[in-house]
């Protein structure tokens, strides 16, 4: 007797994007290759597009940022500044409109390195080693310039006269806990790479010579200082540290590890409950309770050791945390030798039990960073990142929308997903591949997507290719061409997403198959399930 015509059902996608199995051994809902695509609720789906931000390109000779912060004004007014290490300076815009920051009287505000506290409408800038630090007030285009404490003005240790107008020169600021915050500092011209400082309690420019703590374990100076819940975190190369308790004789210094830590603060991205740091060389960790450092680039650690990916690089890199999911971007190219930052990866860490990963790029073939941090606005500047490939701001997630508008064109983006090696459970038994069904998502208008066989564990030869085409006006889900059941009824209904399904061609015979799906370039598509049917040959 003939074996039966069995199933094999993918409907579940939310193992993501999996380099460290090797193409053979993913499971059932992980996918060997992705691009432009994100895992959804109910299947996979093309991602959403971006477009410029700013009215015009930001006018700068030489355009490469590399730090970028969001700052929230009372009345709702959300600024954007941004570093731009091509000529040192600080870009701001709150309509789009960039400009250079300035200090008082309109003379240039040039600064090597920045990063900024928010207080209230203020934000403090500190620019690195002994640049004078500044406040701004988010609205104008001027800076005030601040005394250098100690140095112009004495550090102030009586609290109930607080000596006001000052600021610690420093590497890296934050607010936290009623305080501000400084670390990498320099005090009357004496650097103190190892030292963190914190200003007077609700006073956030006045300080007392003996708030700081110096961490000189873990080797290498503080790269970065991030606040959460009731501590602060403190960055090195090499190691982490936590500091819970807000002065002194309260204080509790922990290491959070002597082995994982962070190169800048280009790597380093706070959600509102965890904090995400990429550790050369290995990978991207994160820290939820102040206390350990777990991994979550499991899935793409091959990545790193491989020769796509540019470990010299190592400042090439942006983390960012954007509309509840995790931005990376790296100088990998599986075909070239990347020199810069070229795809991103993006960790969804709701998806599925452990997160799921996906890999973007722009329409234009380049990526983003840095990406706007600091408050968690919900305006239009919430989610921005910096185009690598030219001086544009990009608004992300624009909602149906398959292309890119980065530099003032529309940029058709590549969507592909592929799956692991299917082969039923039997490795080398030979199988008969009957004609799959794929179960599509409406994606706004028709589309067309195509379909590339592979056949026994040879990724490098397509043995089939066919098309198949979904017609999105249609009413509900419907088999084929929705004349397969004879009268054309409807299958389903209901879906938040109409779903239709979809046959393909026969495959063909093989021991093991699988299929690689190409979307049409600027039109989006989306799958809930591939059932693929089959048939075993007797084993002799």
């Amino acid at each position: 007797m003939a074996n039966r015509i069995q199933a094999l059902n993918l409907q579940d996608f939310s193992g993501g994007l999996n380099f460290r199995r090797s193409e053979f051994t993913l499971g059932p809902t992980e996918g060997a290759d992705m691009l432009n695509v994100e895992v959804v609720e109910g299947g996979v789906r093309t991602r959403r597009g971006w477009e410029r931000w700013n009215d015009a390109p930001i006018t700068v000779a030489t355009w490469n940022p590399r730090v970028a912060f969001l700052h929230e004004g009372s009345s709702g007014l959300d600024s954007v500044i941004v570093r731009n290490e091509g000529d040192d300076t600080l870009y701001w815009s709150s309509n789009g409109t960039f400009a250079d920051l300035t200090h008082t009287a309109g003379s240039a505000f040039t600064a090597t390195m920045a990063d900024f506290a928010p207080w209230g409408d203020d934000l403090y800038i500190v620019r690195g080693g002994s640049a004078a630090p500044a406040v701004w007030n988010g609205v104008s285009a001027d800076c005030t310039l601040l005394l250098s404490t100690p140095g112009a003005q004495a550090f102030s240790d009586d609290y109930t006269v607080p000596v006001t107008g000052g600021f610690v020169e420093a590497d890296f600021t934050t607010a936290h806990g009623g305080r501000t915050w400084v670390a990498a500092t320099t005090e009357d011209g004496v650097s103190h790479p190892h030292r963190v400082r914190w200003s007077h309690p609700n006073v956030p420019d006045a300080w007392a010579s003996y708030d700081y703590v110096d961490i000189l374990e873990g080797g290498g100076p503080i790269t970065g200082i991030v606040p959460m819940q009731d501590h602060l975190l403190v960055f090195k190369a090499s190691s982490v540290w936590a500091i819970f308790g807000y002065d002194g004789p309260s204080q509790q210094l922990i290491n959070v590890s002597r082995t994982k830590g962070a190169r800048s603060t280009q790597v380093i991205a706070r959600s509102e409950s965890a904090c995400y740091f990429m550790s050369m060389p290995d990978g991207v960790f994160r820290i939820a309770d102040g206390t350990a450092a777990q991994e979550v680039s499991y899935a793409l650690r091959p990545m790193l050791s491989s020769g796509d990916f540019v470990s010299g690089l190592a400042d090439e890199q942006w983390l960012g945390w954007v509309n509840n999911r995790l931005w990376w971007s790296v100088p990998y190219d599986d075909v070239g030798v990347a020199t810069e930052a070229t795809v991103t990866f993006v960790f969804d860490p709701s998806v599925g039990q452990y997160g799921s990963w996906t890999k973007f790029q722009g329409g234009d073939g380049g990526t983003l960073g840095p990406f706007a941090q600091g408050g968690y606005a919900q305006g239009s500047t919430a989610s921005l990142g910096f185009a690598r490939n030219s001086a544009d701001v990009v608004l992300l997630d624009i909602k149906d929308q398959a292309v890119d508008d980065i530099s003032g064109s529309s940029e058709p983006f590549g969507t592909r997903y592929t799956t692991g090696w299917l082969n039923a459970g039997t490795i080398d038994l030979k199988k008969r591949w009957k004609r799959p069904t794929f179960v599509s998502l409406d994606g706004g208008e028709d589309y067309r997507f195509q379909v590339s066989v592979r056949a026994d564990y040879t990724s490098g030869r397509v043995t089939r290719k066919f098309g198949v085409d979904v017609n999105t006006a249609a009413d509900g889900s419907r088999y084929g061409d929705g004349t397969a059941y004879g009268d054309g009824s409807v299958y389903s209904v209901g879906f938040d997403d109409e779903m239709q399904l979809k046959r393909g061609s026969s495959l063909g015979t093989m021991a093991a198959t699988q299929l690689q799906i190409d979307g049409e370039p600027g039109i989006a598509w989306g799958l809930g399930a591939i059932v693929l049917k089959y048939r075993s040959r007797r084993m002799s």
